[in-house]
């Protein structure tokens, strides 16, 4: 196949992996497409960086490859040019042209790490079509119809497609039920506020992470774990695309049930909370300042996004770009954020419903001969550094009537002391946050793995890599 796609010079296979040999732009009809892609080519310019790269001082310097803000330039260029034509639909050689170089795939963009298959991957969605192109949100709480870039779109669909892909423009709706964890679930609908906050501060830690309002905890709790154990797989997600406009954006990548990389780009617009506009109204660091540390909320936002594409199990709501969308699930995010496949350790006859993350061993729980052997594995899992994710279905409160496990909701466990290879006990986190004085809630608790493993409708679920 790519023996053909060579001689032929067409991606057959939609992979986006055909080579750029000097003068393949030669193929490109239209001439101000062909005039921006050369002109980028020629350049030597300061292309993106993961955020990792970004965290320690490294930029990358490409030459005879295209930058970011090189291809939202072009396709500007092109917009203003339809504008100043009446606003003429776009052509069937455009959209053959932005193809043939979407079909160049990485060998044709610029970047540290992750950053060039981010730019082929949202390319490649612009200009040969998704599922996810059907709607545009913006924010709003009602979607509106869209479509997939073709010969005779509009100059708008055009524009909308650059906000999405692009510029971080299609905001999800931030319509919410509520954590029904509670108690007390609250349905709310936020507005969104500009953040000037710094991605991360200090690296990642397990304390970044607290829930909001919307009932996400298993998501909240993902990150959380992953945050304790790995928390430069976390920081690789993020590629950043600096300032257009005065707009921020990033590039956030997932992967779906077979590993492969999805990408969407989230600008710096967060749901803030409706009494206090200074304050993210979802998940967050504990002080939920708006312009604090922002990996968390964007990582949140990034996630519903990501529902759009349709790679999550989310069942009746899949396709859907919006908090309430994402609302309620299982310790699948653990193989979306970190690609692997997600092992639940649960009682015969679990099901988790058409879930492609997680694979299930059953544990008698009624054989003492069973619950031993979870308990060693568990231990295992524990001193190897791995997060193991808990789904709880009843509550338990310590002597005092605080909640150490809450019904109905995800926590996480660490190994509390790495040092020790034959740690037995495990510190279990509320994705609520870290508990206080005045709080009903114990995070995190100290509990042994042999009184876990005893509470009946716990799920244990851990992601299965050499070092997930």
């Amino acid at each position: 196949m790519h023996d053909l796609e060579l001689s032929l010079g067409v991606d057959i296979d939609g992979n986006h992996d055909l080579p750029a040999p000097a003068g393949w732009t030669s193929i490109l009809k239209n001439d101000a497409i062909r005039h921006a892609v050369e002109q980028a080519l020629s350049s030597t310019a300061t292309g993106q960086s993961d955020a990792r790269a970004l965290s320690a001082g490294a930029m990358s310097t490409a030459a005879n490859t295209i930058t970011y803000a090189e291809l939202v330039t072009m396709f500007k260029t092109v917009i203003q040019a339809h504008k100043d034509s009446n606003d003429a639909p776009i052509t069937a050689q455009e959209v053959a042209d932005l193809q043939a170089l979407a079909a160049r795939g990485k060998a044709a963009f610029a970047g540290e790490g992750a950053a060039a298959d981010y730019l082929s991957f949202v390319l490649g969605k612009m200009v040969d079509g998704s599922d996810a192109n059907r709607f545009f949100n913006g924010g709003e709480t009602q979607r509106s119809e869209l479509g997939s870039l073709g010969a005779g779109s509009s100059v708008s669909v055009a524009e909308k497609l650059v906000s999405k892909w692009l510029l971080g423009g299609d905001m999800p709706s931030t319509a919410t039920a509520g954590d029904s964890a509670t108690g007390a679930p609250k349905a709310v609908t936020t507005t969104y506020g500009k953040s000037s906050g710094t991605l991360f501060v200090d690296g990642i830690t397990v304390t970044d992470v607290v829930q909001g309002t919307a009932g996400d905890c298993y998501l909240i709790a993902a990150m959380g774990g992953l945050a304790a154990s790995k928390p430069d797989a976390l920081q690789a997600m993020f590629v950043d695309n600096g300032t257009i406009d005065g707009v921020r954006s990033w590039g956030v990548r997932f992967f779906d049930a077979n590993g492969q990389a999805q990408w969407v780009t989230v600008n710096d617009m967060l749901p803030v909370n409706p009494s206090d506009t200074t304050k993210v109204a979802f998940a967050g660091s504990a002080s939920k300042d708006l312009n604090g540390e922002i990996w968390v909320p964007l990582m949140e936002k990034a996630y519903a996004q990501a529902n759009s594409l349709a790679f999550l199990p989310r069942a009746e709501t899949t396709g859907q770009n919006s908090f309430a969308a994402i609302e309620g699930g299982q310790g699948d995010p653990l193989g979306a954020l970190i690609a692997g496949k997600v092992i639940s350790y649960s009682f015969p006859g679990a099901n988790f419903g058409n879930n492609g993350y997680i694979v299930t061993r059953e544990v008698d729980r009624s054989s003492a001969a069973a619950t031993d052997q979870l308990v060693l594995d568990l231990k295992g899992l524990i001193n190897a550094g791995k997060t193991v994710w808990l789904g709880v279905n009843d509550a338990l409160k310590d002597a005092a009537g605080n909640s150490v496990l809450v019904g109905g909701h995800a926590h996480f466990m660490i190994d509390p002391n790495p040092a020790d290879p034959n740690n037995t006990d495990v510190l279990v986190y509320n994705p609520w946050g870290i508990s206080g004085s005045s709080d009903n809630f114990v995070s995190p608790a100290t509990m042994s793995l042999a009184q876990l493993v005893g509470i009946a409708g716990l799920d244990f679920m851990v992601l299965d890599t050499p070092a997930g």
